[in-house]
């Protein structure tokens, strides 16, 4: 290759690729428009980190064959298995003359400003610091920066409009890539650290059509989802004060209300009006919104009564801490793939109860559940997913576990394939992550055993970096 690439539009579905050398770092990147397609981080320049980079990039864009990768004559690119995975993907390797510059040129500009810009004169306390540093930096290249070439629009939203203009069957989502978070909210703070803000230091809820203060509000003793566990209920992520996927959450509890005969007194507009005004109530603009459905009260009994009259009640909290999850595989329980109730989210959350009580006791952060046929469910509060190379499964929702909000976006915005997952596919996996509709977290150990080589996967950190687009633009604008 011999002088400076150029491009005046991005050809579909990827143009050029190129790896820049480098001791601690790579990434797959057009040559035009300038935005990054995929990342790995590392202590040393091995093959297996432009591997990762590459795997992240094809997976996230799924480019047809044709595509031509560039790169130095580093080793890591010659090896052969870097080059075994250059074709099994489909394309093409490029390598510049000894002694030609410009294969590095772009890339070169790349990491530069990424020095300049977030690295140079800081001391990181922790190589996590300093990673989740580079990837919301490459977010904001590719999302967040203007360039007077594209136009004064930044690299993805550039592709979006010429592939909408060239009225393509799949065009850009821009929901699968995340946004850069300002440094003095970040999008980590907006996951761990806030408060829900509650007028005069007390709780106020939503409850029955009428907001009141914690202390005030009143569920009848005799409510069935207090004496039985008779009820639905939905955990929303709420971003700048608004509750996210509302549409799919009220769809998945008439679903459940429906397989019980248990009535939504509520209509979604009616709904999406009262949780608006608790959130306007308590001032809660980053956090969560749970939804919780009984049956209402009855006589004693486990037969519901002919008549209800159902409780419905909306309260604000916090959100889980994010981060790498270390798990055991739960022996104090299973779950029920039989049953249609574990596809339902019901009060009744014993066995995730006991499971986790087991995981604290062995000094983990959560636990997996298995099946009745010994094969993985989800997690006590999240579906699990495993990559192997360039394939990504989890297991389907007839093994046990629940139709997540978060697992069904993923399902509509990249390959991923539903099968039944063994313990043993779990221990050959390269990575492992979990997703519920508040976050998306590494599976770093599982029963004292690394899950790949115990750090978070590439593919994880590529994910959870636009997860979802609503949560980094409320981090933006709140």
């Amino acid at each position: 290759m011999s002088g400076e690439p150029t491009s005046t539009k991005p050809s579909p579905p990827w143009p050029a690729l190129s790896l820049p050398a480098g001791d601690w770092k790579g990434s797959v990147r057009r040559s035009q428009p300038a935005g990054c397609l995929g990342w790995a981080l590392g202590e040393r320049m091995m093959r297996q980190l432009v591997i990762d980079a590459l795997t992240v990039a094809w997976f996230r864009c799924r480019p047809a064959e044709g595509v031509i990768f560039h790169s130095d004559q580093g080793s890591q690119y010659a090896s052969s298995d870097f080059q075994a995975l250059l074709r099994r993907y489909g394309i093409r390797g490029s390598m510049s003359r000894r002694g030609n510059c410009w294969d590095n040129a772009v890339t070169g500009t790349l990491f530069g400003s990424l020095k300049v810009e977030r690295l140079h004169g800081v001391r990181f306390d922790t190589r996590r610091r300093a990673k989740d540093e580079v990837i919301d930096w490459i977010g904001f290249c590719n999302h967040r920066r203007m360039h007077s070439t594209l136009g004064y629009t930044s690299p993805m939203a550039f592709e979006e409009t010429w592939r909408r203009q060239q009225s393509m069957l799949a065009p850009y989502n821009p929901e699968r890539y995340g946004r850069r978070r300002t440094r003095a909210r970040s999008i980590n703070t907006c996951y761990t650290q806030f408060m829900v803000s509650c007028r005069g230091g007390r709780m106020t809820v939503w409850l029955n059509g009428t907001l009141a203060e914690g202390g005030a509000a009143r569920i009848d003793p005799a409510d069935r989802g207090f004496t039985l566990g008779d009820g639905l209920f939905e955990t929303l992520r709420v971003a700048a004060g608004a509750p996210l996927h509302l549409d799919r959450h009220l769809a998945r509890l008439r679903a459940g209300g429906e397989l019980l005969d248990l009535a939504v007194p509520w209509t979604d507009t009616a709904l999406g009006a009262a949780m608006a005004a608790l959130l306007a109530a308590t001032g809660c603009r980053t956090g969560s919104l749970r939804l919780t459905l009984t049956r209402g009260p009855a006589a004693r009994g486990v037969l519901p009564p002919a008549v209800t009259t159902p409780s419905l009640l909306l309260t604000c909290g916090g959100l889980p801490p994010d981060g790498p999850v270390r798990a055991v595989v739960a022996t104090v329980t299973r779950r029920n793939e039989h049953s249609p109730l574990s596809r339902l989210k019901t009060l009744n959350y014993l066995d995730a109860i006991l499971a986790r009580q087991e995981a604290a006791r062995r000094g983990t952060d959560d636990a997996l559940l298995l099946n009745t046929a010994g094969r993985l469910a989800e997690a006590t509060a999240a579906n699990l997913f495993v990559r192997h190379g360039d394939r990504v499964a989890t297991p389907p929702v007839e093994e046990g576990g629940l139709p997540g909000i978060g697992r069904a976006l993923i399902l509509e915005r990249h390959a991923v394939e539903e099968r039944p997952l063994t313990l043993d596919d779990l221990a050959r996996a390269d990575e492992a992550f979990l997703t519920n509709s508040l976050g998306l977290r590494p599976l770093v150990a599982v029963d004292g055993r690394p899950v790949g080589d115990g750090q978070p996967g590439p593919l994880a950190a590529a994910l959870a970096l636009g997860w979802p687009k609503e949560i980094a633009d409320a981090a933006i604008n709140d």
